[in-house]
């Protein structure tokens, strides 16, 4: 799944917008629509519980944010994460004893490329 969606109807072919900016947009919109119902604040409504849906069930990349998590190992917290060779494996994002977060298994830590939260990939 793209990371931007991408709208070719705009001025400049590909301009493109984040999914989060596509909800923080009709978030905008239901505020200065508000007082004026007429199902489009509904409509918004739908269409960011469903970007909001589409944006949690994705690969994370490193780059654009890490997990928030307690940094402890429970298991409601376990990731699905990628590493750069294709591998997919479960992690969990902790706190070692020099304050620093990693991805670590139990036995191994990792440097993935992208992450998931576990629960969400199960449900797919």
């Amino acid at each position: 799944m793209p990371d931007k969606l991408v709208f070719p109807v705009e001025p400049e072919e590909g301009t493109g917008m984040t999914v989060r900016e596509a909800i923080e947009g009709f978030k905008i919109d239901n505020g200065l629509l508000a007082g004026k119902e007429d199902g489009v604040v509904e409509r918004n409504n739908m269409a960011i519980e469903a970007l909001e849906v589409m944006e949690n069930h994705r690969w994370i990349p490193i780059e654009e944010r890490l997990p928030e998590t307690s940094g402890v190992m429970r298991e409601d917290e376990k990731l699905l994460i990628l590493l750069p060779d294709g591998m997919r494996t479960v992690s969990f994002y902790i706190n070692t004893a020099s304050g620093r977060k990693i991805f670590f298994d139990g036995w191994d830590s990792y440097k993935p490329v992208a992450w998931m939260p576990l629960l969400n990939y199960m449900q797919n």
